[in-house]
């Protein structure tokens, strides 16, 4: 029998005891509701089943992924959730829960009718049974997929393509890509393309823009300016597209670079030549607005003169007015002489000549004129031709005189006081090459900082100042520099505004070590008078023209008689026979190319002796005195002709046909 005061006790120790048993409890429930909670708030399927593998626990993202209800489904198998193909490998996971099954993935069907794919995770519970999650996987798949189709198609184009998560990390590059950048795709997958790409010379408003438009998940297009791996530049057209998931986020980016550098090297060639093709355009207008009024001074002084002659002069005051007429019709042939050099130089017709000829009466012939004028305004002409330089060389005398003059004109021209020097020396610059150097100092205005480098330039004439006080085309130095460069030689100025200008010609040097006597030029020499009875047949269509030409002739003891047209010309040759025949090539009715051709036939048919025919031509491009040759013409004369030079041809060739002045 207890006392009563142990019964107390142990009714005290028993109530303790379950208050201790009750606060347990209700602390693993509170703690079972806590963990609850918590697997409500994951975002995948939490299940557990028994040791058959029929579900005894789910969270509510069950019925949120795959739409079934909760109480309807615990009880069942998970396994009968899975569709029929993946029903095996769920139930192999179950019963491997615990070892090594990895986490296979499951397609579940959904109430809907849906396929959604899962990644299953699997654990085994001690009392049987097993606890794992369900992850869906479906857009990670699709969004696998389409990269894959994405990249499928993108291996196939030329075009750099870029494909990068919604961080703008690199996720795949195709090899277009990887061949351009030299970058390899190790190198560039994870990385931000402009970490790469970008470089000092790429546009920072672009990339910003870049950046901007990235963020907030837009389309766009723009170009921008990349680095190779080993730094060299490129240009791309870049199309950026976002590419949206399920809810509308953004979930990747495609990038399509179009590589344009040779595009924008093209455009940046049309800019400059567009340019260039404006300058040059509007430095012809100023030209050709100078050529018009330095064409007109001199035909307004000739027709002037002209009038004067015929209307008040008196005979003492001819020959003055004539003398202006003359200098005048000098300048303007000087002024369409070199607008012709510059269409034959542009053209690449220009004709070049190599023969031996003396040195120093050649320049000095080239410099009388000039030293006239530069005499007449009172300035200082010098010419220093050094003794040590050879007394003939081969060459082309006819270029290097007019190189000299040019030179030595605008030395002139653009000197109002002081002198002028030319000289000529040997230079030894560089041993083993013979070369000769032509330096032409003035001290004239001298020129500007701004314009030296383009006093070689056609149609450039510095300011409009000085083309209107000094005149001139702004043609001379630059047929100066195409002649020195297209002979081997190289040109070069010195000049400070106000203190004149150096102007240096080199030239390779070909000493003529022949020893010949000096023959004195056809055109310069004494015109012979022509042996009485000598026939020249005139075929020349403009009656000034032929009243010149017959002036000339008939003065020098030829008889002479017109053909109007090149009909008339070969009729009158069929009818008779003459000595010469000057044919002018653009005539009426036939011209001189074709009668020469009839000519030539009706005498090889007739059996007749070949007459000279000289041509008369106003044209001066190279070509034209080949196709002379060719008709059958014997001579070549380019309009407008001198009467020395005229003479001094008809005779020459009067010498070299046999017997004139016998009849055919």
């Amino acid at each position: 029998m207890h006392a009563p005061g142990d019964n107390e006790q142990a009714l005290l120790k028993n109530d303790i005891h379950i208050q201790a048993t009750y606060r347990l409890t209700e602390a693993l429930v509170a703690s079972e509701k806590k963990m609850r909670r918590r697997i409500e708030l994951l975002s995948e399927i939490v299940f557990e089943t028994d040791w058959e593998g029929r579900l005894t626990f789910l969270n509510q993202v069950w019925y949120a992924a795959l739409g079934w209800e909760l109480n309807g489904s615990l009880g069942s198998l998970l396994a009968s959730f899975a569709i029929s193909e993946d029903q095996p490998i769920l139930q192999r996971a179950l019963g491997f829960a615990g070892d090594t099954c990895g986490r296979p993935e499951v397609r579940f069907q959904r109430r809907d009718g849906g396929i959604v794919s899962m990644e299953l995770s699997v654990a085994a519970l001690e009392e049987g049974g097993a606890v794992g999650t369900l992850h869906d996987v479906t857009q990670q798949r699709a969004a696998q997929a389409e990269l894959a189709k994405l990249s499928l198609v993108a291996s196939f184009t030329d075009n750099l393509v870029v494909i990068a998560d919604r961080q703008g990390r690199v996720e795949w590059v195709n090899d277009a890509f990887i061949r351009k950048t030299g970058y390899s795709s190790a190198e560039v997958v994870g990385r931000k393309p402009g970490e790469l790409l970008q470089g000092p010379k790429s546009d920072p408003v672009t990339i910003a823009t870049i950046r901007q438009l990235l963020h907030e998940g837009r389309s766009f297009q723009c170009e921008i300016l990349n680095y190779t791996k080993s730094r060299e530049k490129y240009w791309v057209a870049v199309h950026i597209s976002p590419i949206f998931d399920a809810k509308g986020e953004v979930e990747r980016y495609v990038s399509i670079q179009t590589d344009i550098t040779e595009l924008r090297r093209t455009q940046y060639d049309l800019k400059a030549a567009k340019e260039a093709a404006e300058s040059a355009s509007d430095a012809k207008t100023q030209f050709l607005a100078t050529i018009s009024h330095e064409m007109r001074t001199p035909l307004n002084v000739i027709l002037g003169s002209v009038e004067l002659v015929h209307a008040e002069l008196t005979p003492v005051e001819f020959p003055a007015y004539l003398k202006r007429i003359d200098d005048n019709a000098e300048t303007l042939l000087r002024l369409i002489s070199d607008l012709l050099d510059v269409s034959k130089i542009e053209a690449g017709q220009f004709e070049w000549e190599r023969i031996a000829f003396p040195l120093r009466p050649h320049i000095s012939q080239a410099l009388a004129s000039v030293a006239e004028r530069a005499a007449a305004k009172g300035l200082s002409f010098q010419v220093d031709i050094a003794s040590g330089l050879p007394e003939r060389i081969f060459g082309d005398p006819a270029r290097l005189r007019q190189i000299v003059m040019n030179l030595a004109e605008n030395a002139v021209k653009f000197t109002d006081a002081g002198f002028v020097a030319v000289a000529l020396a040997e230079d030894f610059a560089l041993p083993g090459q013979a070369r000769f150097r032509i330096t032409v100092t003035d001290s004239g205005a001298g020129i500007s900082a701004a314009s030296l480098p383009y006093v070689f330039d056609r149609f450039f004439q510095g300011d409009g100042s000085t083309t209107r006080r000094k005149g001139g085309a702004g043609l001379g130095l630059a047929i100066v520099k195409c002649l020195v460069d297209a002979l081997g030689g190289k040109v070069e100025v010195e000049s400070t505004r106000g203190s004149g200008a150096r102007f240096d010609v080199l030239m390779p040097l070909d000493p003529d070590t022949t020893i010949e006597p000096a023959v004195p030029s056809p055109a310069l020499a004494s015109t012979p008078q022509a042996p009485r009875g000598i026939r020249i047949l005139v075929a020349e269509d403009h009656d000034s023209n032929y009243a010149i030409l017959e002036r000339h002739l008939t003065n020098n003891g030829y008889s002479v008689r017109r053909a109007e047209n090149g009909r008339l010309a070969v009729e009158f040759a069929d009818l008779d026979r003459y000595d010469l025949i000057l044919m002018d090539l653009e005539m009426p009715e036939m011209d001189g190319l074709e009668a020469t051709r009839l000519i030539r036939l009706h005498e090889e048919q007739a059996g007749r002796p070949k007459s000279p025919i000289i041509a008369l031509t106003a044209h001066a491009l190279m070509g034209y005195r080949e196709k002379c040759l060719q008709s059958g013409c014997t001579g070549y004369l380019a309009k407008p002709v001198r009467k020395d030079l005229l003479l001094a041809t008809v005779a020459a060739a009067l010498a070299a046909s046999p017997e004139p002045g016998l009849p055919g």
